[in-house]
């Protein structure tokens, strides 16, 4: 799967693989679209022709994922009971280069042509372009959390287009979630990656939960009964440009700042009530601090690609609400050093305080 916001290229060779000629220019032609993969749009979405003055026998590269992310706009999606949802995230894209040479069927017959799902994802700097890799259809890191009992955790997984794909959501020792589903093979854009949602209030005494598919257990969540503060769920596009949660336990302190801009008015005299400087423009940005509570140090790579996260909402049960992060700065703990692990993290909420838009 493309991750969008990080290098892909293409790499077009000067000379025709089918006809063994050097060309003179050649034209790389990129589809986008939503849907099945066999619908492929009639007209080119871009075309880029280069040409080949040096008749250079070599090739050369384009990167498109620049004309992809715009294409996506993450939304949450919402679960209610423990269920596979579709994450609607992912779209087709597909390219194929023709040339200009002594060969005239160059011109009219594509080469290179190449089908790809893509996401609004990324890599990290020292992992190089062009990855696409997938393993066990886990699209998120780590492989075990904490939750509230309270919570809705989510976690994305990647389907299969050609095979069914087993899932498994089973909480111990009781069994009190016990969910299997068999996911069909699709070509559908938007349903090949989805959301594993756990409804963990479905539990009352069950201390964990296991998802399992296609037979490898792909992460646990623990269960946690937090008796003094109110934990948050915070929801997120992670690295792979899926949505995926992440629950805070522990102290929350929100605050209010304010931005204001003032005139001096000679509007009469203070003694009647009047404002000599009179405030006008006033606005409001409400922000918090929450604590994660004690994790594993595997985590840190969760909280990473929450802190790197261009889209961020918390959900009470019923509502998203969309955030930024305030936190610029983030030193790294690990069970070595620091012994037992706690990140406190700055939110703000997305919106002005006074509804202005």
């Amino acid at each position: 799967m493309i991750r969008s916001l990080s290098p892909y290229y293409v790499t077009v060779p000067f000379v025709s693989p089918a006809s063994s000629e050097t060309c003179t220019s050649y034209t790389l032609n990129v589809y986008i679209w939503d849907g099945l993969k066999a619908s492929v749009p009639a007209t080119v979405t871009y075309s880029y022709t280069k040409s080949n003055p040096t008749a250079s026998t070599g090739s050369d590269k384009i990167n498109i994922s620049r004309i992809l992310s715009d294409y996506i706009e993450p939304t949450p999606i919402e679960g209610v009971a423990t269920e596979i949802t579709n994450a609607e995230l992912t779209w087709w894209v597909k390219y194929e280069y023709t040339y200009v040479s002594d060969e005239p069927t160059d011109a009219t017959t594509p080469q290179g042509t190449t089908t790809s799902l893509y996401s609004r994802g990324y890599t990290y700097g020292g992992e190089g372009e062009n990855i696409t890799t997938v393993t066990n259809r886990k699209l998120f890191a780590g492989d075990e959390f904490k939750a509230d009992r309270t919570s809705y955790y989510n976690l994305p997984i990647l389907f299969d287009e050609s095979a069914t794909t087993d899932i498994i959501v089973l909480s111990y020792p009781n069994s009190e979630i016990n969910y299997s589903v068999s996911k069909a093979a699709t070509t559908t854009s938007s349903r090949l990656v989805g959301n594993i949602w756990v409804n963990l209030s479905e539990t009352t005494l069950d201390t964990y939960v296991v998802i399992t598919v296609e037979g490898v257990e792909l992460c646990t969540i623990l269960i946690e009964d937090e008796q003094k503060y109110a934990p948050l769920d915070i929801f997120f596009i992670n690295k792979y440009g899926c949505q995926q949660s992440f629950t805070f336990f522990k102290e929350k302190t929100d605050s209010l700042t304010i931005t204001d801009s003032q005139f001096e008015s000679d509007r009469g005299q203070p003694s009647a009530g009047n404002h000599q400087f009179v405030r006008f423009n006033v606005q409001g940005r409400e922000e918090f601090r929450v604590n994660t509570g004690w994790i594993d140090e595997e985590n840190n790579e969760t909280i990473k690609q929450l802190l790197l996260s261009e889209l961020i909402w918390s959900y009470d049960g019923t509502n998203f609400t969309p955030l930024n992060i305030k936190t610029k700065t983030q030193e790294w703990k690990t069970q070595q050093k620091n012994k037992l692990i706690n990140y406190e993290i700055g939110f703000e909420y997305s919106y002005n305080e006074i509804n202005n838009i």
